[in-house]
């Protein structure tokens, strides 16, 4: 039996990042939150998923909160690999597994178009405030 559970991923290489977010999430949603932190690490973890015999939805994160700026793989490549893979599984038309949004410290409209290239979603600024993680959550968590 599958026991696979509704997640999001949290990507970033800062804990003092990744604590606001962790404490959003877990103060207003009941699901489970995984960390990465960095590209590579974010890839692996959803390769994983991927690899997971059960075959459900389930098994890859729902949502994947990026940062853009990391060490050893920066949010941009590790969102156009996960994409590529996710492109792999989706020819049974399933949709897409998973929705990939930005959150970050720099933010400009190259910026915005780069991350949308690779398949982000959206970019969000940092400090993430619950009013975005309500928006983050309705569009790319819980939609249909």
């Amino acid at each position: 039996m599958c026991e696979c559970k509704a997640s999001v991923l949290v990507v970033d290489d800062t804990a003092f990042n990744i604590m606001p977010v962790r404490a959003l999430l877990k103060a207003h949603y009941k699901i489970d939150i995984d960390i990465a932190t960095n590209g590579l690490e974010a890839v692996e973890k959803f390769r994983e998923g991927l690899n997971q015999t059960c075959g459900c939805s389930l098994r890859v994160p729902r949502l994947i909160i990026m940062d853009i700026g990391m060490p050893i793989m920066d949010g941009k490549e590790a969102s156009s690999l996960i994409n590529r893979e996710q492109k792999k599984v989706m020819v049974q038309g399933d949709g897409e597994l998973t929705h990939i949004v930005a959150l970050t410290s720099f933010s400009n409209k190259a910026l915005k178009e780069e991350c949308m290239a690779v398949g982000m979603k959206k970019v969000y600024n940092k400090p993430l405030k619950l009013i975005m993680l309500q928006e983050m959550m309705h569009n790319h968590f819980f939609r249909v």
